[in-house]
């Protein structure tokens, strides 16, 4: 067994599968149900701990300028703090207290808040500018690390709801095999589906209600299930933590260097993703893309890693609106028991993902290990530069080259949360396909 779906003694209800009992279509109903609301949580705080970071990479640009000053704030430092206040209220617990175990409370923003002296000049405590920055990088860490709890918690669910499906499928060809002679009845040519009608949607469209429109969406599964997206990601993983690893600020050459090696592992990563052959018109009513940005020649290794930090994979709602039910055309005992074997076939490609997935979990826990000893790298840096006397050794934006490192523990996070959003919408696809071959055969008569 994999030991990313080792689980405690505690949860029986959920140990069949591993211990070789068939589980039953209401508790793989409820396992997809609990792994579709973790992947919606996950992609919940993903959003939020993004938003966070990039008022932070804003922030970061005059954090410098303000220590300079003395904590006198320009214009430009007004919106710096501005900012900066914005990313710790993004990830704060909104409880409605002052709560002492947030690292993020009400009262730890109010320090923020510039003092007007008598001269009309504004200042901002330096050491509060720096705390705060701290304390909203170690929450985003936190968060990271529930994210991944939650895609832990949707890979175990979908993995053992798969046991089910695979059953079923199995069950839908026996069926078939017993039904030699049986027709389609004039007035069963169609049935009516009122509920997964979007899971039969290549894309933002009208689903396509027929045998035909089935195999299209199981041909979008079949490449989710071909593993070259997780193939990819392992391999974004294992080069982001070699490079946080390797990762220097003893000069400018290392630290650009170390910005330009995180910036190539992105750049092969999104390289890869588009060659997988995930078309863009996915499944339940999404677009599947993967943006790339041209970055200005003139922008810094740090302005251009933060903008390329927003490229990834993503799996995009669709607006086309649905209508309450459609008819679907009943199909015929070969067609279902084409379907059927397909999903069969899909359902163990699938489930080979498990071993996969403890390497994802193996880069995301490094990584972190990383990222934390590269701050410990990152303070010495900087306190080094402080004792300089001359400039000409000074090694130019620390922090902000830090942060943007850092960032690579959410950047991770979200594409891994997307990959968990594809096997959502394929789970779902593979289990309204057999409904509809069970309908479809109930409806053959004698």
């Amino acid at each position: 067994m994999a030991s990313f779906l080792k689980r405690k003694e505690n949860s029986a209800s959920l140990e069949n599968h591993f211990s070789g009992i068939n589980i039953g279509l209401e508790e793989e109903m409820i396992m997809t149900k609990d792994a579709d609301n973790e992947v919606d949580s996950a992609e919940a705080e993903v959003a939020q701990i993004e938003a966070a970071e990039n008022v932070v990479a804003a922030a970061d640009q005059t954090a410098d300028m303000i220590e300079e000053n003395n904590g006198e704030l320009d214009q430009n430092g007004v919106v710096a703090v501005d900012n900066l206040m914005t990313a710790a209220q993004n990830i704060a617990q909104d409880d409605g207290v002052n709560n002492p175990g947030d690292p993020l409370n009400e009262a730890d923003t109010e320090k923020l808040i510039p003092v007007t002296e008598s001269s009309g000049k504004f200042y901002v405590s330096i050491e509060t500018f720096k705390e705060t920055f701290a304390k909203i990088k170690k929450k985003i860490l936190e968060i990271c690390n529930s994210i991944w709890a939650r895609i832990k918690a949707a890979y175990r669910n979908y993995f053992g709801a798969y046991s089910s499906i695979s059953k079923r499928a199995a069950d839908i060809v026996t069926r078939t095999e017993n039904m030699a002679g049986k027709t389609i009845p004039t007035e069963n040519k169609t049935f009516d589906i009122t509920s997964g009608a979007q899971y039969l949607c290549l894309g933002d469209t009208q689903p396509t209600a027929t045998a035909t429109g089935v195999n299209n969406v199981l041909a979008v599964v079949e490449k989710v299930a071909n593993k070259k997206l997780l193939s990819s990601m392992k391999e974004l993983g294992k080069n982001l933590v070699e490079t946080v690893k390797k990762a220097d600020f003893s000069n400018d050459t290392e630290k650009d260097t170390s910005l330009d090696s995180v910036l190539t592992a992105i750049t092969k990563y999104l390289t890869s993703l588009k060659s997988a052959g995930i078309p863009e018109n996915f499944l339940g009513k999404t677009k599947y893309s993967i943006e790339m940005t041209n970055v200005s020649s003139d922008a810094s290794s740090t302005e251009e890693l933060n903008i390329i930090l927003q490229d990834r994979l993503t799996i995009a709602e669709g607006e086309t609106k649905l209508k309450d039910s459609y008819k679907f055309t009943t199909m015929t005992i070969n067609d279902v028991k084409g379907i059927a074997s397909k999903i069969g076939d899909i359902v163990k490609n699938l489930k080979a993902f498990e071993t996969g997935m403890d390497d994802l979990e193996k880069h995301q826990k490094e990584l972190a290990t990383a990222s934390n000893a590269l701050e410990t790298k990152a303070n010495k840096a900087e306190a080094d530069n402080d004792k300089e006397d001359t400039s000409s050794d000074t090694v130019t934006g620390i922090v902000s080259a830090y942060n943007a490192l850092v960032r690579s523990n959410t950047y991770f996070a979200n594409n891994v949360t997307t990959l968990a959003k594809a096997l959502k919408l394929s789970t779902a696809t593979l289990q309204n396909a057999l409904y509809w071959c069970n309908k479809s055969l109930d409806l053959h008569k004698s």
